[in-house]
C-alpha cells in the first residue's frame, strides 16, 4: 500500500479514485494550460499528486453525504 493509498482510506477502489482524481483535475489544468504538452501535464500533475488525490476524494464525500453520489465504479471492469 503507498502512503496515497493509505491517506486516502475509502469504499472506493483506489485505483478508480486515482482515475477520478486525475480526470477532474485534467480537466481543470487543461482549461488553464490549452498549449500546454502531455510532458508538462505530466510534471504539473506529479509535483501535487497527494493533495490533489485528498482534494478528490473530499469531493466525493461531500456528493456522497448530499444525496448525490451512491457509488462509483470503473466501467472498463
Amino acid at each position: 500500500m503507498t502512503d496515497i493509498d493509505q491517506v486516502l482510506e475509502t469504499d472506493l477502489d483506489a485505483n478508480t479514485l486515482r482515475k477520478f482524481a486525475r480526470a477532474f483535475w485534467r480537466q481543470q489544468w487543461r482549461s488553464d494550460n490549452p498549449d500546454a504538452t502531455m510532458e508538462e501535464e505530466k510534471a504539473a500533475w506529479a509535483i501535487d499528486k497527494k493533495k490533489h488525490m485528498i482534494h478528490a476524494k473530499r469531493a466525493l464525500r461531500w456528493l456522497e453525504t448530499q444525496g448525490v453520489l451512491v457509488s462509483i465504479r470503473d466501467a472498463s471492469n
